[in-house]
């Protein structure tokens, strides 16, 4: 649990929703996962846009809605939090609610046109091999310790 004011943290929010004391249980962007206290960020896909699914969200337990299309503010009885485009805040919003857990690790990003996964994958298994706790999350494969998916 997390007070919204700390979820919020160095995010530019458009509205004002001063005043209110809210605690956020969870986050989630799929309507059908909300529960009581959550916290639902509604923002256009691909295929679907989650503005959609606001008033299945709030019926399911959200309390608050992060959104960034302004036609949507207020059709529930929800908190409603104006961003500017809410798909850029999501990671900024979960590092703040689960406080900042990548701070306590070392992250090693792999990019480039060609061998992305060869490289992520021998690396993993030096860090292994040298004794570090580590994981992988690749295109091929999702692997922590001795364990892969």
């Amino acid at each position: 649990m997390k007070k919204l004011e700390d979820i919020l943290e160095s995010i530019l929010v458009l509205n004002d929703y001063s005043g209110t004391e809210v605690v956020v249980t969870d986050l989630a962007i799929d309507s059908r996962v909300c529960k009581p206290g959550c916290l639902f960020v509604a923002y256009k896909g691909t295929d679907t846009d989650s503005h959609n699914f606001i008033a299945s969200a709030v019926e399911n337990g959200a309390t608050v809605v992060l959104l960034d299309d302004i036609s949507y503010l207020g059709q529930t009885d929800a908190v409603y939090i104006l961003v500017k485009n809410a798909r850029d805040v999501i990671s900024r919003i979960a590092a703040n609610f689960f406080d900042q857990p990548s701070s306590l690790m070392t992250v090693v990003g792999v990019t480039g046109t060609n061998g992305k996964t060869t490289t992520s994958d021998l690396l993993y298994k030096l860090y292994q091999q040298l004794g570090y706790s580590s994981g992988l999350i690749s295109t091929i494969s999702v692997s922590y310790g001795t364990m892969t998916v």
